[in-house]
């Protein structure tokens, strides 16, 4: 489903979260009827829909896992 850019098993009270990109609620509202829950192992979904976004596409701080040299 190209709308699923990001796809993550989670801990909680859900088992998945899904990052969703469409260009408005219609768009959303069909994929969720025709395609999200369509599929037979989605018993419900829950939405949270991003009213504004204040930072995207930082990099990660991954110095610390960097190899360091031994004495």
């Amino acid at each position: 489903m190209p709308e699923v850019v990001g796809f993550h098993l989670v801990s909680g009270e859900v088992d998945y979260f899904l990052e969703v990109v469409v260009p408005d609620l219609e768009h959303y509202r069909q994929f969720l009827i025709t395609q999200l829950l369509e599929l037979p192992i989605v018993r419900e979904v829950r939405s949270n829909i991003a009213i504004q976004t204040l930072k995207a596409g930082a990099p990660l701080p991954l110095t610390h896992l960097e190899a360091r040299e031994r004495p």
